[in-house]
């Protein structure tokens, strides 16, 4: 009697040990449980892959007197301090032409930014009374060519009166950088799996993403079966370019 009681107890936890087994695989193997792992590993990549192609943009709108005798260049004083790392741009009232400018030396206890630029006359509407310009900064800004700046600070006579400009209010924000991107992409396709350990994705999933707009088209993918569960996230960005002007375009990551 006691050996047949033992025996229905093992049997007992045969039984209840094979369930406990089919409830595991069933919760951690079911479609739910992979899908929302395909959407938490969404969440970060998307995360990921912004921080590491989004920089800062610093747009300061500047009105310009008119120019006097042979001026040919402005000193415009921001009273702000600018990032070190920040190269300039400056460009017309249109959002055009890379007009010759630098940043100017300036003390180490002065948080002041000087700038000097060209009083080129595509900063001037048809009527020459008044001027304006764009003076932006950004870490990836080329800046300007420096055989044509040895030549100008030669010849350069600046103006620099307080009444010869007026800087408007800041507008600063972050922006996806094309260049980084690119940066970005040339990593995915030398290093996939490195890529992937840095963005501490689970090595079940791949991911791509891609910057697609009317004046850019980058992406970054792997061969992967057509098959299975895809989750897709897009954002609509702001990208500066390479040749330094600003579009709008899509910013999508994939995973598989």
């Amino acid at each position: 009697m006691g050996e047949r009681g033992i025996s229905h107890i093992e049997v007992l936890l045969s039984f209840l040990i094979f369930v406990g087994f089919v409830i595991f695989a069933l919760y951690f193997f079911s479609p739910t449980q992979t899908s929302r792992l395909i959407n938490s590993s969404l969440s970060y990549a998307m995360r990921d892959v912004s921080e590491r192609v989004s920089i800062g943009l610093f747009t300061y709108p500047v009105k310009i007197a008119p120019r006097r005798g042979n001026i040919n260049v402005i000193e415009i004083e921001i009273k702000e301090d600018i990032p070190k790392d920040m190269e300039i741009r400056v460009e017309n009232y249109n959002g055009e032409d890379n007009i010759l400018a630098e940043r100017v030396e300036v003390n180490e206890n002065d948080n002041n930014e000087k700038i000097h630029f060209e009083l080129d006359n595509k900063l001037y509407k048809k009527n020459k009374d008044e001027g304006f310009a764009f003076l932006k900064f950004s870490e990836d800004f080329v800046p300007s060519d420096e055989d044509k700046l040895k030549l100008w600070r030669k010849t350069k006579n600046p103006m620099k009166e307080a009444n010869s400009y007026e800087v408007g209010a800041a507008e600063k924000k972050e922006v996806v950088s094309e260049k980084r991107v690119r940066e970005l992409k040339k990593s995915y396709d030398n290093d996939y799996n490195k890529l992937k350990e840095d963005f501490k994705l689970p090595k079940t999933v791949n991911f791509e993403f891609a910057l697609f707009g009317d004046k850019i088209e980058i992406e970054a993918k792997k061969d992967s079966p057509a098959s299975g569960n895809i989750a897709v996230s897009s954002r609509r960005v702001e990208v500066l370019q390479i040749d330094g002007t600003v579009v709008f375009a899509d910013l999508k990551v994939r995973i598989r």
